[in-house]
This record gives structure tokens, C-alpha cells and sequence, in this order.
């Protein structure tokens, strides 16, 4: 996968060697208060680890967050990106560098 890294965990928390996928998303949302706590909330009911986000204000009001999580499969990723899109405010998630859900008019 171009943007992904795959990598075998082999911890007390993960026994077995499970293999995980580093993605990283682009999300553009209306600038706000909250946005990342939301952004994080959803991720973290998912059960998502975050490994790293970074989000800056873009001007107009327009916010970008780039936030890298693990998952298992295109399965779990896909999940986390419709969730994400229905952060209030959000107007597209996609993969870092790659294509993703667009939302218009919000």
C-alpha cells in the first residue's frame, strides 16, 4: 500500500504479532472549537491507536488535521474515514496523498 507501513508488533499488549497498517489521513474541517477532541473521541471509540496528529489553521476559517492510526484491514480504515466524515464541520477525509470521502457544502 503507497502510504502505509506495515509493521509486526510483538509486545504485552499484542501477544500474538498481529499485524497492524500505519495510515495517515488528511482531514479538512471548518476551524472550531473542539475539533480535535471530536476528531480523537471517534477514533477512540473505534479503539483506533493514534500515533501521531498534527493540525494547523489554515485562514478563512478552514482547519487541516493530519493524523496518523493503526489498523488491521481496509475494512477498519474505511470505518474510521465515515465516522470521521461525520464529525461536525469536517468536509473531506482522505488518505494522506490519496483519495477519500468529500463532503460539499459544509
Amino acid at each position: 500500500k503507497k502510504g502505509a507501513k506495515s509493521l509486526i508488533l510483538c509486545n504485552p499488549s499484542n501477544p500474538s504479532g498481529k499485524v497492524f497498517c500505519l495510515d495517515e489521513l488528511k482531514i479538512i474541517a471548518g476551524e472550531r472549537d473542539g475539533l480535535i477532541m471530536d476528531i480523537t473521541t471517534v477514533l477512540g471509540g473505534l479503539k483506533l491507536k493514534i500515533d501521531a496528529i498534527t493540525a494547523r489553521d489554515e485562514g478563512d476559517g478552514i482547519a487541516v488535521t493530519y493524523i496518523t492510526i493503526e489498523v488491521h484491514d481496509r475494512d477498519e480504515l474505511m470505518t474510521a474515514m465515515r465516522r470521521l466524515y461525520g464529525v461536525r464541520g469536517v468536509s473531506e477525509v482522505q488518505r494522506a496523498g490519496g483519495k477519500g470521502i468529500v463532503r460539499e457544502g459544509r
